[in-house]
């Protein structure tokens, strides 16, 4: 018996040593889609194909690289989609904003007992821009509670979630983007102004989300709808800034 504890123990040793030499680095989580993103997923009508061949500056690598992150050591993992909506779409890979963060929080999970995620960012989706019009009840009962019910996801694993807004319309070309990709069903600017408001002013009263306008003065677009470097920058570090003061 004596022996058999022995080995037991003996054995455990390696395990306990590798366990607290595993990283701890606290985590944040992308959700959302092209602009942390810019890849679609496999089997979406895209086939994995990125956005600009994924050469452009998205929120996801920015923070990866912003000094008020890096010297913090925290790492950024995305779950975000090139062209997702909140909802998921059955038969394309494409994950909605509860299945994202659901599947990040898995990604996150360690053997140990702990989960490394300790902020959510989540960035716009493409609902109602440039795919189907919505009416004000899809706003409010699809898009606005999707992010409700991740809100209420990341309370309950203690994670702060953030989450951006929109740009302004006068700072968008729409009709350029559409043009380039013939996208069929191009939001209005009375629909869009609506949608931005709406938005804003529902989310921002969520329990549990930081409600960070990064665009406000601070979008140029590359391509009428996507915002460039400068831009991505600038909103990364307002993001980063907000996250090491938590």
């Amino acid at each position: 018996m004596k022996t058999m504890i022995l080995t037991i123990l003996l054995a455990s040793i390696p395990t306990l040593t590798l366990a607290q030499q595993w990283p701890t680095n606290p985590v944040i989580g992308m959700i959302g889609a092209s602009f942390s993103e810019c890849a679609a997923p496999e089997n979406s009508p895209l086939a994995g194909m990125g956005f600009a061949g994924c050469s452009y500056e998205t929120l996801s690598t920015a923070l990866t690289k912003n000094s008020r992150i890096t010297s913090k050591k925290m790492r950024v993992q995305t779950l975000a989609q090139g062209g997702a909506r909140s909802y998921d779409i059955p038969g394309t890979g494409y994950r909605g904003y509860v299945s994202q963060i659901n599947a990040l929080l898995t990604r996150t999970q360690w053997i140990d007992g702990t989960n490394r995620t300790k902020v959510v960012v989540a960035s716009l989706m493409n609902d109602c821009l440039h795919t189907v019009p919505c009416t004000t009840s899809d706003i409010d009962n699809v898009l606005i509670e999707g992010v409700r019910q991740t809100a209420q996801i990341a309370s309950s694993k203690g994670i702060k979630l953030i989450v951006t807004g929109y740009p302004d319309w006068q700072d968008l070309n729409l009709a350029l983007i559409g043009g380039i990709f013939q996208l069929p069903n191009l939001i209005s600017e009375q629909d869009y102004n609506y949608l931005k408001t709406r938005f804003e002013q529902q989310v921002s009263q969520i329990p549990g989300v930081i409600y960070l306008d990064v665009w406000k003065h601070n979008f140029k677009t590359i391509d009428g709808l996507h915002p460039d470097e400068a831009s991505v920058e600038k909103a990364a570090d307002l993001i980063a800034k907000t996250i090491t003061s938590l």
